[in-house]
């Protein structure tokens, strides 16, 4: 399902129900909106960054540690929000 055809419970569209909301709010819906046809998602907040993805780092085995080593570091958490959106629209920035 697209973006633009996600809709509430009532049946509006999510982003008239986004736009009552502050940036971080909007952000937030619709990762949870995209959630809902992939699967978990993950947001990290270090000292002096943010990191998301998809999915849960591995912790059975230890390998979570290298996943999250690897992920792109973020100065806010719209950022990480908005690379979680990118991400499962297949967008490129």
């Amino acid at each position: 399902m697209g973006v633009g055809k996600m809709k509430n419970n009532s049946g509006e569209t999510i982003f008239k129900e986004v736009n009552k909301m502050g940036d971080i709010g909007k952000l937030m819906v619709l990762v949870e909106e995209l959630a809902h046809s992939r699967e978990h998602y993950t947001i990290l907040k270090f000292s002096s960054h943010w990191k998301s993805m998809w999915g849960t780092p591995n912790l059975n085995d230890g390998s979570g540690r290298v996943e999250v080593e690897n992920l792109e570091e973020h100065g806010s958490l719209e950022s990480a929000l908005l690379d979680l959106i990118y991400q499962a629209l297949a967008v490129k920035i």
